[in-house]
């Protein structure tokens, strides 16, 4: 049986971070669920349904701060071409915004402060002390912190991309834990490759797509302590143009 102490001290201090740390741990158990036979299905019922809420509440929060930079933009439009004088009603907007925006960082505390000793005590122990659990798997779920000499596999990082809901981007997906910071090589046909650092997905790529059909690489690399560490992903090839379908392969 594996023990499963080590990874309490390595719970993420922040919001945002616990945030990324659960839904990943969440994300491989409901993708791999069916590999632990030793646990109560219930618990993996309980485990999606908190995965399913983590992603609504943070939907509900990019969607008001998306709100936030539209309203700003606009406020700002207005102030330029208003003569000056008494503001106290234009202050209401941003004033709204950033209440709600305020309220739902706090509920998605909350309810993160309140999935965190059920992820502890509850599902990551039944987890472990699972036959088909590895020490690996520590890793690769974030539950213990990388070390020299890991090295991880890269068919860990499962790289998928999909088109933003504009149909103008791609948008990179990644389900791998163990890493809070990530670098991203993408050459478009061909050309000269542009890194990013991230520190979560989905993330997506800035460059909007062409007009005309464009050969996208993008290779994904975990960084510790802002150097690159263990195996990068496979490369993951997307041939697209605006509005198509995509076309992807890896090699």
């Amino acid at each position: 049986m594996n023990t499963h102490h080590q990874f309490a001290s390595y719970v993420p201090t922040t919001a945002d971070a616990r945030y990324h740390w659960a839904l990943n741990l969440l994300e491989y158990v409901y993708n791999n669920q069916a590999t632990f036979t030793s646990v109560p299905k219930e618990l993996f019922d309980q485990a999606n349904a908190r995965r399913e809420q983590l992603v609504k509440i943070n939907d509900a929060l990019l969607d008001v701060r998306r709100l936030s930079a539209a309203m700003t933009a606009a406020y700002r439009e207005f102030m330029e071409g208003y003569p000056r004088g008494n503001y106290t009603n234009r202050l209401t907007l941003p004033k709204l915004d950033a209440a709600g925006t305020a309220l739902l960082t706090g509920t998605a505390t909350i309810y993160l402060e309140g999935l965190l000793p059920w992820l502890t005590k509850v599902l990551i122990p039944a987890l472990q002390a699972d036959p088909k659990w590895t020490a690996d798997l520590n890793v690769i779920c974030g539950l213990v912190p990388l070390t020299p000499g890991d090295n991880l596999a890269n068919h860990d990082f499962q790289l998928r991309a999909d088109k933003t809901a504009d149909g103008q981007h791609l948008e990179l997906r990644l389900h791998k834990g163990g890493f809070s910071m990530f670098s991203i090589d993408r050459r478009i046909n061909g050309g000269k490759v542009a890194n990013y650092i991230v520190s979560h997905f989905p993330w997506a790529d800035p460059q909007a797509l062409a007009d005309q059909p464009e050969t996208r690489e993008y290779q994904v690399r975990g960084l510790l302590k802002d150097q690159p560490y263990g195996a990068p992903s496979e490369k993951l090839i997307v041939t697209e143009r605006r509005t198509e379908h995509l076309t992807v392969e890896s090699v």
